[in-house]
């Protein structure tokens, strides 16, 4: 294998500018993909073969009408108003008749001529929606499309609107765990700055790192992404890919550029160095990613879906940040030149200081 490496790193030095071509035709194929395509999300939070499922199976198979129940969709008038108004009543009467023709959607019931439908004052009315299947069969976009088709008429005439049972239950477990992708990704990144900063010195050294772990990181999403409408796609597991894929993303990518570095300061010429380093810290690289791989699908063995798919999708994002490591990276590599250890901070030392304190430990 490190033979075989060696040739991919002095081919990715010489084609280093069409290599970075690809990687990004590649990022906006996939990503124009994703748009078109959107994700199929939903969540399989059930255990096969417990008490619960075998229940909950059972319940739909003898009584379909009391498993299906429908779920409460609260429709609130302003302080001081109430929805008997002609106005908002025809609003209400507006949206419920459009909603009924929304995908996916059952019924809809009319608050207006439901027993029980409206509160005494009028200010508070209920209205029942029930989708076609289980609320479990739909994705939360799916789910969501059903409840805009009634919130948001609602909303647009100055109504508080809230839903409620399993529909809430299922939007509010999608919107908490979108709500927090983007924010613990950015803290990941603003660390991984400063520690490559301190580490390498240099700006050029921390930024390498960083730029091929987004690659491979944007890419491994976009493609969980389609790959969601062959197996369906946990809510979290974007979440769970992008920790993962960010941090074996910039750490496989460190180790090329550490080798990198240190043989450039003996003297080693570049593409020399490159190549050494993908045979070398590349081969790790391979057999380190193997390795969380194998981890992370052996999931599949627990009687858990929902947990067996995050670890599959996860293990997609593992997979882009090799391929990124040991072909991009060495691109980016052949790009920098001489120019890799550029913007060094002044107390920074160079990669061929001797530190005295490691190498008695490494002795030792």
């Amino acid at each position: 294998m490190t033979g075989a490496l060696y040739r991919l790193g002095l081919f990715c030095v010489r084609a280093r500018r069409p290599i970075l071509v690809a990687w990004i035709l590649l990022v906006i194929v996939l990503g124009i993909g994703v748009v078109v395509t959107g994700p199929r999300q939903a969540d399989d939070l059930t255990v096969p073969g417990s008490d619960s499922a075998q229940a909950v199976a059972l319940l739909e198979q003898r009584y379909p009408s009391v498993a299906m129940q429908p779920d409460p969709i609260v429709v609130r008038a302003p302080d001081g108003s109430a929805l008997t108004a002609p106005a908002t009543r025809s609003a209400l009467a507006s949206a419920v008749l459009a909603a009924r023709s929304a995908p996916n959607v059952s019924s809809v019931s009319d608050p207006f001529t439901t027993p029980g439908g409206l509160s005494a004052d009028g200010s508070t009315a209920i209205i029942a929606l029930s989708l076609q299947r289980p609320v479990d069969d739909y994705t939360a976009n799916q789910a969501q499309v059903a409840v805009d088709a009634i919130q948001k008429p609602l909303r647009a005439a100055g109504l508080e609107t809230a839903v409620g049972g399993s529909i809430g239950e299922k939007l509010y477990y999608a919107q908490s765990v979108r709500g927090s992708d983007n924010s613990s990704s950015w803290v990941g990144i603003v660390f991984a700055l400063l520690i490559l900063l301190l580490t390498f010195g240099s700006v050029a050294s921390m930024l390498l790192p960083i730029v091929n772990a987004l690659f491979g990181l944007v890419t491994g999403l976009s493609a969980i992404m389609l790959l969601s409408h062959v197996a369906v796609l946990p809510t979290a597991a974007p979440a769970l890919a992008s920790m993962i894929g960010l941090g074996v993303g910039i750490d496989y990518s460190m180790f090329i550029l550490a080798r990198h570095r240190e043989q450039l300061a003996e003297g080693m010429g570049i593409p020399e160095s490159i190549a050494r380093s993908v045979a070398t810290s590349g081969a790790a690289v391979v057999f380190a990613g193997v390795t969380v791989i194998l981890a992370l699908c052996s999931l599949a063995v627990t009687r858990l879906p929902l947990v067996r798919s995050m670890g599959m999708f996860s293990a997609v994002a593992v997979i882009t940040a090799i391929l990124a490591a040991v072909t991009l990276m060495p691109a980016l590599l052949a790009i920098a030149g001489s120019r890799v250890d550029s913007w060094r901070l002044p107390w920074a030392r160079t990669a061929a200081t001797d530190h005295r304190g490691w190498n008695r430990w490494g002795r030792l």
